[in-house]
C-alpha cells in the first residue's frame, strides 16, 4: 500500500511565517517607539504653579514643530543682546517677541515651506543623528492667536529658561551668512544632535522643563509640551 502524497498547503498558511516575521521587522520599531511615547507621557515638575504676575511666555505649536515665544526685553534679560536687531535682514524695531525654535540643520534651511520638502531629507533628520540649528523669528505678543499656548512664568523660572536656550547656542552665535526664510528671521548654530530621540518639541520640552514647568518626561511629537498647561482662562 503506497503512501498518498501530502496535498498542498494553502498559499496563506505557506507564507504565514514569512509575513510574519516581516510585519514584525517593519512594525516592531514603530510600536516600541509608540511605547516609550505612552510611558513618556508620565509628568514632571507637577507642583508648577503659574503665576500672572510674572512672565509670559507662548508654546507655538504647528503639526510637526514647537517654537517657545518669548518677550525680547523682561527685566534683567535681553535677547537682543545674543540676537542684535541690526544682524536681520531688514528693521525689526517693530518687534515686541522672538519666536525661538531648534531643530535639524539640513531640514530647517533646506525646507522653508512644505513643498520644498524631500522624503530623503527627513528621514536623514530623522534616522541619522546631525547637525543643529536654532531658528529666530522676530514677531509680536501672540496673545490671544490660535495655536499658542501661555504659560505665566515666575520671574526665576524665566530665568532659568533663558538660561537653558542661551547654553544651547554654539560658540560662534553669529547668524548663518545667507539663510533665513525671509526679512525678519535668522539662523545660528547650536549645540546637540536632531534625531527621532530627540526632536524639536523634545528640545522646547526640555527647555520648559528646565524652568520648571509640568511636562511630559518626554516630548518628541508636536503638542505634547502643553499636554499637562492649564490655560489662564481655566483659572478664572
Amino acid at each position: 500500500m503506497t503512501d498518498e502524497p501530502e496535498p498542498p498547503r494553502p498559499t496563506l498558511r505557506r507564507f504565514r511565517r514569512p509575513l510574519l516575521a516581516t510585519s514584525g521587522i517593519v512594525l516592531g520599531p514603530f510600536l516600541l517607539y509608540g511605547l516609550f511615547v505612552l510611558v513618556g507621557m508620565w509628568p514632571v515638575n507637577r507642583g508648577f504653579r503659574s503665576d500672572p504676575k510674572g512672565v509670559a511666555i507662548y508654546v507655538a505649536s504647528s503639526p510637526v514643530h514647537t517654537d517657545l515665544v518669548l518677550p525680547i526685553r523682561r527685566g534683567d534679560w535681553d535677547w537682543s543682546e545674543r540676537f542684535p536687531a541690526d544682524t536681520f535682514p531688514e528693521s525689526i524695531d517693530w518687534a515686541t517677541h522672538y519666536a525661538i525654535g531648534w531643530g535639524d540643520r539640513g531640514f530647517y534651511l533646506d525646507t522653508p515651506t512644505w513643498n520644498d520638502l524631500k522624503a530623503s531629507t527627513a528621514v536623514k533628520a530623522l534616522c541619522m543623528p546631525s547637525g543643529t540649528v536654532i531658528h529666530v523669528q522676530a514677531t509680536i505678543d501672540p496673545e490671544g492667536s490660535e495655536g499658542y499656548t501661555r504659560i505665566d512664568l515666575p520671574e526665576e523660572a524665566y530665568r532659568h529658561l533663558c538660561d537653558a536656550i542661551a547654553d544651547g547656542l554654539s560658540a560662534d552665535a553669529e547668524p548663518i551668512a545667507g539663510e533665513s526664510y525671509g526679512d525678519y528671521d535668522n539662523f545660528y548654530p547650536a549645540k546637540g544632535s536632531y534625531s527621532a530621540l530627540y526632536t524639536c518639541n523634545s528640545w522646547a520640552g526640555d527647555k520648559l522643563k528646565h524652568a520648571g514647568v509640568c511636562v511630559p518626561m518626554w516630548t518628541p511629537l508636536p503638542g505634547s509640551t502643553t499636554w499637562y498647561v492649564e490655560s489662564p482662562e481655566a483659572k478664572e
